[in-house]
């Protein structure tokens, strides 16, 4: 899936999560809760416009969906099949520094060289003190749950900021007819059991703060780590086995060294927890038992053919 997020607009960079609907735009009577970041720097539009440009846009393999019908000119089969290969190979061109404020793009597409998913463990790993992280909901592959555990036991702090399950896309609820798509918020809901189970001592001693997103009607989609208020990755990866392996992706990663940023990152953390629940114990997440019957049904035949790993990777 072509995932990759960000609008330009001369020398301005808009990066954001949402798409441009009205559920993003809130023009009916809910909204998708999203992050939104205004950066202008003419060298970052610039390279983030010319990778589009020039490995996208150009590639052979893409079509134009403005060519008139009479003319229309498909890409050829081995183009499409390679095209992945090609993208793999993308990054970002720009003059680049070590010093100082800075902004630097990262873009990733598949498991091996990528740069995106490499920053995220590293600036894991990195961290001396302190992680807030943001994502829709939670079902982190499997080395980026071995970094934050590593976090924790090393005596450090996580926030993570998790949507409800009722707070997902997917979520169909009670009174309205189930389809089979309705089972993945319950699915991603276990993951996150799993893990508040296995680090409860974290939650009991205040290192791990797990807080569900909830607002009514609404849906949360926001991402993004942020690593001891000094470096913060705005991307629109889901931080999960699918963003990992399968999409393209893209992130920008803000270097705050003279703490400029500091304080407009605090103040959107304290927003971003306005409508949360910290969770203290790991029991006060629902259990299999007590879901809906239709839930109760596939999520076990998902168990008994054992197909729950295979579909954590691919949705």
């Amino acid at each position: 899936v072509l995932h990759l997020k960000g609008f330009i607009i001369d020398d301005t960079v808009i990066y954001s999560g949402a798409s441009i609907n009205n559920i993003y735009l809130q023009q009916q009577e809910k909204y998708r809760f999203d992050r939104y970041h205004v950066i202008d720097c003419p060298e970052l539009a610039r390279s983030m416009r010319d990778m589009i440009k020039q490995e996208i846009v150009s590639d052979p393999a893409v079509s134009v969906l403005s060519q008139a019908a009479y003319n229309e000119d498909n890409p050829e089969k081995n183009d499409v099949k390679s095209f992945k290969h090609r993208l793999s190979q993308a990054r970002y061109q720009y003059t680049s520094t070590t010093v100082g404020n800075r902004v630097t793009p990262l873009i990733g597409l598949g498991r091996k060289n990528n740069e995106l998913n490499d920053t995220i463990v590293k600036l894991v790993d990195s961290s001396t003190k302190e992680l807030f992280i943001c994502t829709p909901y939670f079902n982190p592959p499997t080395v980026l749950t071995r970094a934050l555990a590593r976090h924790l036991r090393e005596g450090k702090k996580i926030d993570i900021v998790v949507g409800d399950k009722t707070a997902n896309d997917f979520y169909i609820p009670p009174d309205q007819d189930f389809s089979t798509i309705g089972a993945l918020p319950y699915m991603y809901e276990q993951s996150l059991r799993k893990f508040a189970k296995n680090q409860q001592w974290a939650i009991e001693n205040g290192q791990l703060n797990i807080h569900l997103w909830k607002d009514g009607i609404n849906s949360f989609h926001l991402k993004g780590i942020s690593a001891d208020n000094r470096k913060h990755l705005i991307t629109g990866s889901n931080l999960n086995p699918r963003a990992w392996a399968l999409d393209l992706e893209n992130g920008l990663l803000l270097h705050d060294e003279s703490g400029c940023w500091k304080e407009s990152f605090i103040q959107e953390q304290h927003y971003i927890l306005l409508h949360t629940e910290r969770l203290f114990h790991y029991s006060q997440i629902d259990t299999l038992q007590k879901y809906p019957k239709p839930v109760k049904k596939i999520m076990n035949r998902i168990r008994r053919l054992k197909a729950d790993f295979l579909l954590r990777r691919i949705l």
